[in-house]
Parts: C-alpha cells; structure tokens; sequence
C-alpha cells in the first residue's frame, strides 16, 4: 500500500485536482460568459488536454525509441511481465494518483462528465494501474497502453469542448474555431483508426495475451493479476474494434451515395460527427452521448 501514497502518486493526483479546481473557480468567477455554463466540464478539458500530451509524450517516447535496456528486458517473458519499467512505473504512478484523486470524483460529481461507461473504464484503469504499480506486472507494456494510445486523447480534448450539446454553437459561428474544431476531428479520426483500431488490438491480443496466458497456465504469478490482464485486455480491445466501427460506419455513409445530397453536404464537413461517442471518451478518454 506504501507504493500507492507515494510522492509521486499524491503529486500526480493533487496536481490534477487543485488544476480542476483552480479552472473551475475561474470560469465560475469571471464575467458571464460562454464558461459560465459548464465550468467544471471546462476546468477538466483543461486539466485533461496537457495531462494527455504529457503521457502521450512519455510513452511515445519510450515505446518508438527504446532504450538498450528495455530492448533486453523485452527479449524475456520474465523481463516484459516481471522487470521493472522505468516509463511504465512512472505512468503508473501517474494514473492511479489521477484516477483516485481526480478523473473518478469529478467522473461522479459532475453531470457533464458522468457515464457509467467511463466510470467503468477509470475504475478498471485504476485497479489495473495498482496492480503495475505495486508488484511491477506487465510495466513493460504501459508506454503504449496509456501512453501511445493518448495521442488521439489530444485532438479529442478540443472535439469534446466543440460538441453540439456544448459549446457547438459557437465553433458554427467562428470561422477560426470551425476551422480548429474541423482540423482536430480529422485528426481524431486518423489517429483513432491507425492507434486504436489497429495498433492496440494488436498489441493486445498478439504481444500481451499470449504472455498473460503463459504466466496463468504456468501459476507462478497465481491467478488474480494474469486474469485480470486478460480481462481488460479483451474488454478494452473489444472497445475500441467498437467505436472504431462506429467512425468506419459514418466514413463510409459520408462517401457513399444513400444521402440526399443536402445531408451529403451537411455531413461532409465532419461537423456533426459525435466523436465523444466513437472515441469512447465523453470528455478525454472513453465513452459518451450520442453517435455519429
């Protein structure tokens, strides 16, 4: 338990929440404005958008160029499950301080945030993080789970403030946000499908499975952390094979001619792409309201 009210985790976790808190303060005292509206949905989107580049730096970092040392320590299914990950250890410590301290809270206590869907996921992110964090199982693969896979969490954090059940209105009526809202859902879109649909069923299923069953059919790591490893594994792929369907769905109605040509052209724009929905993120990370 010690690992877990370590500095870095407390760090983590109050650096969020006093964030949450300090942009909520201020939205709420400024003049009446757009940001009177949603202030807590705001104080996370700016809490959430350099939280997500930060760890999406990190693991990026250190999965495209590894160092020496974590090359050797992936040659083994000792070394990929057992070894400690200096990156790894760090998103961890990480997540589990801003998971408990910050994202489940403000997940529950504010209503532009709440889905139970995403509470199920910070929860299932949270345990899994514990589980890293404490025994140093699996750190090996948490550069590219909850890092690399962050990439497309940056573009999202605009998208969500744009939606039509925010601040939608007024991306319509300004060339230049239109034009930032436009740019960062195309680039949602690009990076969902090439990292999420692509790069994490294949991670998942053909890097981390086979070492989570090798160690629950060896029993030397018992039972608990290798199911569920497995578990989320399958889950949060079946996720994302999901909301990626989802955006291929809309993509290919997009281009195809079953539209009249007035919604063809009201489409085209990506406008109304509920991407909160596709990403399975309602405001950074996972799942949300509508559809596209």
């Amino acid at each position: 338990m010690e690992a877990i009210f370590s500095p870095p985790v407390l760090t983590a976790g109050f650096a969020c929440l006093g964030g949450q808190l300090a942009f909520s303060a201020l939205f709420m005292v400024l003049p009446t404005g757009p940001w009177s509206r949603m202030p807590g949905f705001l104080g996370h989107q700016c809490v959430a958008f350099p939280l997500m580049f930060y760890m999406a730096y990190l693991g990026s970092a250190a999965f495209f160029t590894p160092s020496e040392a974590s090359v050797a320590r992936s040659q083994t299914l000792d070394g990929r499950m057992h070894a400690e990950d200096p990156t790894g250890l760090l998103l961890s410590q990480i997540i589990v301080g801003m998971q408990l301290l910050w994202d489940i809270p403000t997940t529950v206590l504010i209503k532009d945030l709440y889905s139970p869907l995403m509470l199920v996921h910070h929860v299932g992110m949270a345990v899994l993080a514990v589980v890293c964090l404490v025994s140093q199982f699996g750190q090996s693969y948490l550069p590219f789970f909850t890092g690399v896979v962050e990439l497309s969490s940056i573009p999202l954090a605009i998208v969500d403030i744009f939606h039509p059940s925010k601040f939608g209105s007024y991306a319509e009526a300004s060339a230049c946000l239109g034009t930032l809202n436009l740019v960062c859902r195309l680039l949602f879109v690009l990076s969902f499908l090439v990292i999420r649909g692509l790069m994490f069923p294949y991670n998942a299923l053909f890097r981390a499975t086979p070492d989570l069953l090798s160690l629950l059919a060896s029993g030397d790591d018992g039972w608990f952390a290798p199911t569920l490893g497995l578990v989320i594994a399958a889950g949060f792929t079946g996720l994302q094979l999901h909301w990626g369907s989802l955006i291929l769905k809309q993509l290919i109605k997009m281009v195809s001619g079953g539209q009249s040509k007035a919604t063809r052209e009201r489409r085209s724009s990506l406008q109304d792409m509920d991407l909160e929905e596709l990403s399975g993120r309602r405001s950074f990370v996972e799942a949300p309201a509508e559809q596209l």
